[in-house]
């Protein structure tokens, strides 16, 4: 059997159609990203209930307000202030073991527990934000996760690992950030006359995508999971040599895009789609996706 598909829309067609309906300003366009991906779902989950429709409940995260807190946000699980209050809540987190009376301490203590939804994960969650905007360095943490395992060592480092999981969790982060930022400077100028490779940093994670063409209809291109934006390399050039711009991400998680230890959920690479699209890409794009990317 076959289909009448009647007739494509041009480049042309699309240029007057976006031409007769005027876009968004740039505020508006920015504001796309404030809301994330669970709230849409949560929305769209009140509505079924409201309309006798099964519904799913969602997390509801209660703030703690504390004036002399370390955690700055207002979900308060993200350390920040001064490098003198981080330094003290990596002090706090690497001697988890030991326990403590002091009431800061303590409470770095009780968010670890709470950010620890698999192993090492709340190292990410609590001090990542601290090291993307550079209150305190990667090698800083090394420096004094290493120091401290000397401490418990008497002066030696044992070849068969950390003797704390607070220790590894710091050390594996900030190893594993510094590799993928030397591996994002060695690949960022990476152009050979077709497509190029660039880095783009979202949440403090590096995320590589592929830019190709000057001129026309943007397209995005989401690879499926196990896969990475390289999954379209026979398919950018095509795309963008018939009048396309097209870009090619790289998930988190995926390819030579940073793996943090965190938990990963079609909601988050939802979130980073928008934002890539919000702050890369510029404008409304036409999605295609492989696998979970079509999903997404």
């Amino acid at each position: 059997m076959e289909l009448d598909w009647g007739n494509l829309p041009g480049y042309d067609d699309i240029k007057g159609f976006m031409a007769n309906n005027r876009r968004k300003s740039q505020d508006d366009w920015n504001m796309i990203k404030e809301t994330s991906a669970e709230t849409l779902l949560g929305r769209e989950m009140l509505k079924s209930r409201e309309s006798g429709e099964r519904s799913y409940g969602f997390r509801q995260i209660k703030s703690e307000e504390s004036n002399k807190s370390v955690f700055v946000t207002q979900k308060g699980n993200v350390v920040g202030g001064g490098t003198y209050s981080v330094l003290n809540a990596l002090s706090a987190y690497l001697r988890y073991l030991e326990g403590t009376a002091r009431d800061d301490w303590q409470e770095v203590h009780d968010k670890l527990r709470a950010s620890e939804n698999r192993n090492g994960a709340s190292f990410n969650a609590l001090f990542g934000s601290a090291l993307s905007l550079g209150i305190i360095s990667r090698r800083r943490v090394h420096y004094e996760a290493i120091k401290y395992e000397k401490e418990r060592k008497a002066g030696f480092l044992s070849p068969f690992g950390y003797s704390a999981a607070t220790i590894a969790a710091a050390v594996e982060a900030v190893c594993s950030k510094e590799w993928y930022w030397i591996l994002a400077l060695r690949n960022q100028i990476n152009n050979d006359g077709k497509q190029s490779t660039r880095i783009w940093r979202w949440n403090g994670f590096l995320i590589q995508y592929t830019v190709a063409g000057e001129d026309g209809p943007a397209v995005l291109l989401v690879h499926g999971f196990g896969a990475f934006g390289e999954h379209y390399r026979d398919n950018i050039y095509g795309l963008s040599s018939t009048g396309h711009r097209v870009w090619a991400i790289t998930l988190l998680g995926f390819g030579k895009s940073e793996k943090p230890n965190i938990v990963y959920t079609e909601l988050l690479w939802a979130d980073l789609l928008r934002d890539f699209i919000v702050d890369v890409v510029g404008e409304p794009v036409h999605l295609v996706g492989n696998s979970i990317g079509g999903m997404i």
